[in-house]
């Protein structure tokens, strides 16, 4: 059971119930108490100004800023997201490895939230190589 700093309900349960060599860094299940729960629809890697960042690595993390400034217009902060959904174009190991990186970077010491990731053909706009879903419980 892991404590969230910050968050304003108790404490979440997770866990992992798999052998897994890496079983410390994944959350296979999270039980949150009855909460406040927002919705953030998919995060691109857009800038700004609407422009769309040109490599995956760049667009994951302008993804990444995305959700977090998404989270602050909602008051709270990225370790109260329950579960991320994660769309990757032509996924392979290395673009996994360069998502994962940055999710391990956003996150800090705080526990990672569940997450899926969904490999796709495509996304919704032209050059968009990324996407990134939250659901937030407070």
């Amino acid at each position: 059971m892991h404590n969230v700093a910050g968050c304003r309900c108790c404490a979440r349960n997770e866990s992992n119930p798999w052998l897994h060599k890496n079983a410390a860094r994944r959350r296979q299940r999270r039980r949150v108490p009855p909460a406040r729960i927002i919705y953030i629809a998919g995060q691109g890697g857009e800038d700004e100004n609407g422009v769309m960042c040109e490599d995956f690595a760049t667009q994951v993390q302008q993804a990444l800023s995305n959700l977090q400034t998404a989270m602050q217009a909602a008051d709270t902060k990225l370790w109260n997201i329950a579960k991320v959904t994660a769309l990757i174009v032509d996924h392979s190991e290395e673009r996994l490895h360069i998502f994962g990186s940055a999710l391990r970077a956003a996150w800090g010491e705080h526990p990672a939230p569940t997450c899926t990731l969904i490999p796709v053909p495509r996304l919704a706009l032209d050059g968009m190589l990324f996407e990134i879903e939250a659901t937030v419980t407070i």
